[in-house]
């Protein structure tokens, strides 16, 4: 008899348990409640002047050209300088 009565005591919590799941569900009228992390709130974009300084924008385009060129020139010389292949010396 005791254990009849604790399986009816374990099936009335599982019963309310699924009730209460249901009924949140039901509560929600459009689905399930999403929440957004923190970090895919959009952040307010800095203010900026309505048109840029030419001259400054004209500069900065130049400096970035003549970077990405040394980089490249140095890139090159890396690879000559890893496949050159060693030279022999006469001594005539």
């Amino acid at each position: 008899m005791l254990r009849v009565a604790t399986m009816m005591t374990v099936l009335d919590t599982v019963r309310d348990r699924i009730q209460k799941c249901q009924s949140f569900r039901n509560r929600s009228s459009g689905g399930p409640e999403l929440r957004r992390c923190i970090t895919m709130i959009p952040r307010p974009s800095p203010s900026r002047p309505d048109r840029p300084n030419i001259v400054d924008d004209e500069k900065e385009s130049l400096r970035r050209e003549l970077v990405s060129s040394l980089a490249s020139q140095r890139n090159l010389q890396d690879m000559f300088e890893r496949f050159r292949l060693p030279v022999e010396k006469n001594e005539d």
